[in-house]
């Protein structure tokens, strides 16, 4: 069944939510409940494609090798073909991506942090590198733009039971998955994203914190705007393996072994403005401005006003517009965060971080999602 389709069905059920309790749930249990959402849509999304035909990543792989110099770094699939190109750990995730059904937009993200990413250099102020029970984990890419921080870490292990697993990370029943700190204060946004399974056995994966809504572990507000340099220490005490088709009892992913430790690594970063570039716009249509963009060495910022929808022509109840932003070729941007601020009239902030190649201009279309599709405003932003 085609992925469009699946979809439709699951906007046509009819679900009675008067058969279910409505409870609150915590920030870190809505990034977990998120993390298992994602993990399930990619297990269905192999499974489709095992049953298809299991030889077609094998001759993906080939066909991108061959074809990789004309379609360029963001069709890269291959990781041998990566590796020469980037750094080992972002050569694996890049090659991790192969047959995902969001390949594109995750070579994409891959490849392009990676050609603005750091190669850690180990001293002795910080640790790249830990082994503890049996399993290695290192970081060695970052990159920050004062907006976004990216990193990368790898995990190897000789545990036989662990290295079955589709991905690793803590266990899904604690609320606090990893802990990450930024000078010794302890942020909230410490879910973390698995360990994928790379091609050469090890497990990897790129994390992403947005600098601009930080908060610690009693959500105050941490503002680190000012920095040019800051450390980053990132620690786990308890790993839990996962396959990707097997359940237990509970519906819940069976997994394959725990194991306790005491991970920790820190590492320096170096906030690099030198490519950031503020441009005022100030373009508007049928409410709809668009204040200013900011360039970054791999991320474009969109700084929005949006009007309140609810009444006419409109009478959207939500007052939730969806929003298209494209590149001059028509090309969809990918989104990497953001987010809105309500205001007091009704209208909306609302902050798009997308991901940056060198775009010249792009277009913002805003259209009434929750009515008959109205388009609401079309927009074209130079970017130069």
């Amino acid at each position: 069944m085609k992925d469009d389709k699946i979809y439709e069905m699951l906007n046509d059920a009819e679900i009675d939510l008067n058969e279910y309790e409505v409870e609150e749930l915590s920030s870190e249990e809505k990034e977990r409940y998120k993390t298992r959402i994602r993990m399930e849509v990619k297990r269905m999304n192999m499974e489709t494609r095992n049953k298809k035909n299991k030889n077609i990543r094998k001759i993906a792989a080939g066909m991108a090798a061959a074809c990789a110099v004309a379609v360029g770094v963001a069709g890269f699939s291959n990781s041998a073909l990566a590796d020469s190109i980037y750094s080992n750990t972002i050569g694996k995730l890049i090659g991790a991506t192969q047959g995902d059904k969001d390949e594109k937009e995750l070579s994409d993200i891959y490849s392009t942090i990676g050609k603005e990413s750091t190669e850690l250099v180990s001293d002795d102020q910080c640790v790249l590198e830990t082994d503890r029970s049996g399993v290695k984990i290192s970081v060695s890419d970052v990159y920050c733009d004062g907006y976004l921080l990216y990193y990368t870490t790898t995990l190897s292990t000789d545990n036989e039971k662990l290295n079955e697993s589709d991905w690793i990370m803590g266990p899904q029943s604690d609320k606090v998955m990893e802990n990450v700190s930024i000078n010794e204060t302890l942020i909230q946004s410490a879910i973390g994203q698995p360990f994928e399974k790379a091609e050469d056995g090890s497990y990897v994966k790129m994390e992403q914190i947005d600098l601009s809504t930080l908060t610690d572990e009693n959500d105050n507000p941490i503002d680190i705007s000012g920095l040019k340099d800051f450390t980053v220490t990132w620690s786990i005490d308890t790993l839990e393996g996962y396959l990707s088709d097997a359940w237990d009892e509970n519906g819940e992913y069976q997994t394959t072994t725990k194991v306790s430790g005491d991970w920790q690594l820190s590492f320096p970063v170096h906030v690099d403005t030198s490519k950031n570039e503020t441009i005022a716009v100030n373009k508007e249509d049928n409410g709809v401005a668009v204040n200013q963009v900011i360039k970054t060495g791999a991320v474009l910022i969109v700084d929005m006003q949006l009007p309140d929808i609810t009444g006419v022509p409109y009478n959207d109840p939500y007052n939730d517009p969806d929003i298209f932003i494209t590149d001059e070729a028509g090309n969809a941007m990918w989104w990497l965060g953001g987010r809105f601020t309500p205001n007091e009239d009704g209208s909306q902030s609302e902050r798009i971080m997308l991901l940056y190649n060198g775009e010249s201009t792009i277009h913002i279309s805003v259209t009434n999602k929750n009515g008959a599709g109205e388009s609401i405003a079309e927009l074209d932003v130079d970017l130069k």
